[in-house]
């Protein structure tokens, strides 16, 4: 799995291109002035809230990390795009399970808005759980189980 990520980016590095481009200009006393201009920022995170309903057509991503972080969960996904900005949703089943804690579906989706690019793109997800909590009151507890994702996250509401 591991040798499949370093594979993949440095795909991405490779079908990106450089990031920058360097002019070079001479001053009156000739002496060269070099101007950079970048034109790639980092990434922010994306920042969605989850919802409880149904999700609808989703494309395909992996997830590669989860981190919960009070009523944040970090998702770590890589998809294949690089050319338009990605949506995710998140989208939690209104069907809880009996079991203790009780347990929930999750699912994200993910649309790529008519990216075509072939580039890999690792984005980080920040994910506001607090509308998949099993009850409002703070303390109450719920495993989330998210598809792609073999292990629950034990979610208690801050």
């Amino acid at each position: 799995m591991k040798l499949l990520s370093i594979l993949s980016l440095s795909l991405l590095l490779f079908s990106c291109g450089t990031t920058e481009e360097a002019i070079s200009v001479t001053s009156s006393d000739d002496q060269p002035i070099v101007e950079t201009d970048v034109t790639d920022k980092p990434q922010r995170n994306y920042q969605v809230k989850a919802r409880i309903g149904k999700l609808g057509e989703s494309s395909p991503f992996t997830i590669d990390e989860m981190r919960l972080d009070g009523n944040t969960l970090f998702a770590t996904v890589t998809y294949s795009g690089g050319c338009a900005e990605h949506k995710f949703e998140v989208v939690g089943s209104p069907m809880i399970m009996k079991s203790l804690p009780p347990k929930r579906s999750v699912q994200i989706g993910h649309d790529p808005n008519g990216d075509s690019c072939r580039g890999m793109v690792t984005r980080i997800l920040e994910i506001d759980l607090t509308d998949l909590a099993y009850d409002p009151t703070p303390g109450s507890e719920i495993v989330l189980m998210f598809s792609g994702w073999d292990e629950g996250i034990n979610y208690i509401l801050k």
